[in-house]
């Protein structure tokens, strides 16, 4: 199956996300959360990245990170491929601890970061697992609002300076912005399963789009519309049927009615499936 396009350029904004292997999950105490946490400070600093936003979950993270340098796919194949395995020395087991590649979207500042920054450190409200953003302690959300940040690689000042000057508003703004209720989805202005932007945000990058050999522009029309078949997608025997759908969605960018044309459901039985899936 073909690769998803993967974009790299200095000073771009990503939304990243890994998965357990076969959904299983990738944390199984607190204490494995502190050693991933410890391991993410560690490729922040070596990388000069800058973390915007971060959540564990159970059987997955999420995380907000600029790369003021284009070397993106370097830290995270460090960040998993350490974890991974730490994890299985830890544990004494062997296998695949994470699902094939890291799932990265490229985003647009201003409304679009706040967005995707409020989207993360609700995960764990919106899974059920607690009531409050506050209660769930792997989450940006406490570094941002408290008086310590006490998170060495999380930068808060990008998020917080958004809401003002004074730092104590700006806190507060958060917090009143966090818990206002979503009226749509962040990623309903995903395009081509990469880039969540305005048209004109889309059109300003589309010159870091190369071919494979990175000799010549290839337009961005033509990236976003060059498809993987249905067919090969839903032809992966390693995975579950939804599994497939939330790649075809997100990854190579199909909408939802043409998915449920292929499945034979209802495009409201796609967007529960993707729902249910990319907020667990």
């Amino acid at each position: 199956m073909t690769r998803p396009l993967r974009i790299e350029f200095p000073n771009a904004f990503y939304h990243l996300t890994s998965r357990g292997n076969a959904q299983q999950d990738i944390f199984w105490s607190d204490n494995d959360r502190r050693l991933f946490l410890e391991l993410l400070d560690k490729i922040v600093r070596r990388s000069n990245w800058i973390c915007h936003g971060f959540c564990l979950m159970t059987n997955h993270y999420h995380l907000l990170v600029e790369t003021p340098e284009a070397n993106l796919s370097e830290g995270m194949r460090e960040l998993n491929g350490r974890y991974c395995q730490s994890f299985n020395l830890k544990h004494r087991r062997n296998g695949h601890v994470l699902q094939g590649r890291f799932d990265s979207r490229i985003v647009q500042k201003d409304a679009y970061l706040l967005a995707v920054s409020r989207y993360i450190v609700m995960n764990p409200v919106r899974a059920h697992m607690v009531r409050e953003p506050s209660a769930w302690l792997w989450s940006s959300y406490l570094p941002t609002v408290s008086e310590v940040n006490g998170t060495r690689f999380f930068n808060r000042t990008f998020i917080l300076d958004y809401f003002g000057a004074d730092e104590d508003k700006a806190r507060d703004e958060y917090r009143k912005f966090v818990a206002t209720p979503f009226d749509s989805s962040p990623w309903d202005d995903l395009k081509g399963g990469v880039l969540l932007g305005t048209d004109e945000f889309v059109q300003s990058v589309e010159h870091y789009f190369r071919d494979k050999n990175g000799d010549r522009d290839i337009p961005l029309y033509q990236l976003l519309t060059a498809k993987v078949g249905l067919e090969s997608i839903f032809s992966d025997p390693q995975s579950t049927r939804d599994e497939l759908l939330r790649q075809a969605y997100f990854e190579h960018g199909y909408k939802m009615g043409e998915i449920a044309a292929f499945l034979n459901i209802t495009k409201g039985r796609v967007s529960q499936i993707l729902k249910r899936l990319h907020e667990d």
